[in-house]
């Protein structure tokens, strides 16, 4: 059967929300008998810590599709950064082009999201994918936070990714 990989930060593992109302297990049960659903997102994760994991976590199972959505955290500016973002805007936008660029050596076609953030969005929009989802567009989908996904982002973000799973 046929893989499809998910690679994000806390907005594919549902911090904060019940496990089944995320749009990860969402997607897992509309694809079942289809597709063997993987969800590797990690929390704070950076689409450089993503490139260093891609392929021994995800492409040597030779996955038919990949979903990558990364920013929030690549922009995110710590202190201990001396105000540096976590990648540049060069180095995030670079990572997601290699990100892209491996799944289709092993034959993956790949499903890239923006996020409702909005940060690096602009990054992601100069990069091919064989599939893009616009998640910028989506109001009233966080938690208090502002970051991470409410039940209707969960939701939101279900709908859109599904139509590009036929």
């Amino acid at each position: 059967m046929k893989s499809f990989y998910i690679l994000s930060d806390s907005t594919g593992v549902g911090q904060h929300v019940t496990l089944h109302k995320t749009w990860a297990v969402m997607l897992s049960e509309y694809l079942e008998g289809r597709y063997i659903v993987q969800n590797l997102s990690r929390n704070g994760e950076t689409s450089r810590q993503a490139l260093e994991r891609l392929v021994p976590d995800v492409l040597r199972y030779n996955p038919a599709i990949v979903y990558v959505q990364y920013g929030t955290n690549d922009a995110n500016k710590w202190d201990t950064d001396r105000g540096d973002a976590r990648n540049l805007p060069l180095e995030f936008r670079s990572n997601i082009a290699s990100i892209i660029k491996r799944c289709h050596t092993f034959q993956a076609r790949v499903i890239l999201g923006n996020n409702h953030t909005e940060a690096y969005n602009y990054l992601i929009e100069q990069v091919n994918a064989d599939y893009f989802v616009d998640h910028s567009k989506y109001e009233d989908c966080t938690l208090p936070d502002g970051i991470h996904l409410n039940e209707r982002g969960h939701r939101l973000y279900f709908e859109s990714i599904k139509q590009w799973t036929t």
